[in-house]
């Protein structure tokens, strides 16, 4: 399953912080890098203003930009990856394991 990133997400890992970089590393070492971001997200995320979306376009170069996800990665965008945390094989799925770790660092906020 793609992890797929929404404002939120690319916003934290945007950032210059030693946390988004280990973000970053454990995402890729999970094997779930490069995510997908759906194109409707960069509404959100970019301003027009150069110098703050720098972090932002840095970012969207190492990302996949999609303009349709499949319905599985709706179903993880729509918050159903609740129902697949009860499943006994998602703690070996890397990709649900990573999706999770990021949605754990954005609620840390």
């Amino acid at each position: 399953m793609p992890l797929v990133l929404d404002s939120g997400g690319v916003s934290r890992l945007a950032e210059r912080s030693t946390r988004a970089k280990e973000l970053h590393a454990a995402l890729s070492a999970a094997g779930v890098w490069p995510p997908l971001v759906p194109s409707v997200v960069l509404v959100e995320c970019l301003t027009g203003h150069p110098g703050k979306d720098a972090g932002v376009h840095r970012l969207l170069k190492t990302c996949r930009v999609v303009t349709t996800l499949s319905e599985e990665s709706y179903a993880v965008v729509a918050g159903e990856e609740e129902l697949a945390k009860e499943s006994p094989l998602m703690p070996r799925d890397p990709a649900l394991r990573a999706q999770t770790m990021l949605y754990e660092e954005l609620a840390m906020r």
